[in-house]
């Protein structure tokens, strides 16, 4: 929706291969700041969501995320965790990159001998950093904990007293923990004070409503100014009006509007010229995204998941010739203010004027917007197996997805921008 002419393909980003789909999940520290993310490689085929494969698996993941798609393009400038098999690391030359990017991944199930403690030797030794994952204590793994920086220990559906003895056993050893599949933010809170260091999930994506609370003052700020710009009545001067009285979003929207984001090909220096040129749903949206993206007490992370969901929305409109792709972008970029603003969805809505199908798509799923966010969650949760709009192919859907995560790491840097 934001550049009139032709899709955006950022740089290195060749959509030429077909039948998978590369995930990420995010991995958060103490301060609910992004550590990195893990690589998760998923075969897009109904009935396939893995490949047997190990070593194809990887193969896969690591040449198409290093040579067609390009790192940055999926991870920006934070660390890629991705699982090794034990060919890969036991023959380092096949590894298609240099130490400092990749965190390589030893699997729960392999062999633990010399040839593997050699290797993560040598690797340890060029600069590499190891993680152990999906760990579970056992006697046989002694010798390769001394040679990790990271235990990666999945929690789900681990009691708290085994999640409790797993850290136990590794607290003589210098590693720092990553809990993983965390839900919920009660699940955060209790494994920060068991001493995990950093949390993969997307507990930071669900409201944490507690009764009684109430919705800070810069919550309360942003709804009204979204149910202002969501308005249609609310005529285009008001609209300026709005935004210039805001010294930071103003100079936002200016650096947006002059970015290779809008396909703007002129300098532009005021507010008035920005919206006749993106148009009054690119700027409100935009305006939308900078309000959302200062809410003080959620991590950025979260605004990246609205530009992605949002942005993924419009593109499968886009594919199959659909009219309001701005809707589409809409609900998938509202689908996380109930996170954002730990209320519940039906009473935000309320206080916003959407149309009616926008709503039905937020709160029930429903029509084709609904459609479209449903397959954007099943992308975003790693089944893409289960993704599904209009009668679009797999690869048109995981290229939607992955050009709406290059997307949104170049949007987000413009939108972090103050003055």
């Amino acid at each position: 929706m934001f550049k009139k002419h032709g899709r955006i393909h950022p740089k290195g980003l060749n959509f030429s291969m077909s039948h998978y789909f590369i995930g990420r999940q995010p991995i958060l520290d103490n301060h609910l700041k992004l550590h990195g993310y893990e690589l998760l490689f998923r075969n897009t085929e109904q009935n396939s969501a893995k490949f047997k494969d190990g070593d194809a698996a990887t193969a896969n993941v690591m040449l198409n995320a290093f040579t067609e798609i390009g790192l940055e393009n999926i991870v920006g400038d934070k660390l890629a965790y991705v699982n090794m098999t034990r060919q890969f690391l036991t023959n380092t030359e096949l590894l298609p990159f240099t130490p400092g990017r990749v965190v390589l991944e030893v699997l729960e199930n392999i062999q633990v001998d010399e040839t593997l403690i050699t290797a993560l030797e040598v690797l340890l030794g060029q600069g590499h950093t190891i993680a152990l994952d999906d760990f579970h204590y056992s006697q046989n793994f002694e010798p390769i904990i001394d040679l990790a920086q990271v235990v990666k220990i999945d929690i789900h559906q681990m009691e708290d007293s085994e999640i409790e003895s797993q850290v136990e056993k590794l607290r003589p050893y210098d590693v720092d923990l990553l809990a993983e599949k965390v839900e919920t933010q009660e699940q955060y809170d209790t494994l920060k004070t068991l001493g995990f260091k950093y949390y993969q999930g997307y507990f930071f994506a669900k409201p944490s409503i507690i009764k009684g609370k109430k919705v800070t003052a810069n919550k309360v700020a942003v709804v009204q100014l979204i149910a202002k710009l969501s308005n249609p009545r609310t005529e285009v001067g008001q609209i300026q009006t709005l935004i210039k009285r805001d010294v930071a979003m103003s100079y936002r929207i200016l650096r947006i509007v002059n970015s290779p984001l809008t396909g703007v090909r002129r300098t532009i220096d005021s507010i008035d010229q920005a919206v006749i040129l993106l148009g009054r749903q690119a700027i409100k949206m935009w305006a939308t995204a900078f309000a959302l993206a200062d809410i003080e007490d959620k991590p950025i992370e979260l605004m990246k998941i609205a530009l992605v969901r949002a942005r993924t929305c419009e593109q499968l409109a886009s594919a199959k010739s659909l009219h309001g792709k701005e809707s589409f972008f809409t609900v998938g970029m509202f689908s996380v203010l109930d996170a954002m603003m730990d209320m519940k969805m039906e009473d935000i809505l309320k206080e916003l004027p959407l149309e009616d199908d926008i709503i039905d798509a937020l709160l029930k799923r429903e029509g084709l917007m609904g459609q479209a966010l449903n397959c954007v969650l099943a992308l975003e949760s790693q089944h893409p197996e289960k993704a599904t709009f209009a009668d679009l192919e797999g690869q048109t859907l995981s290229e939607a997805y992955l050009e709406a995560l290059s997307w949104a790491e170049q949007s987000l840097g413009a939108i972090r921008q103050r003055p």
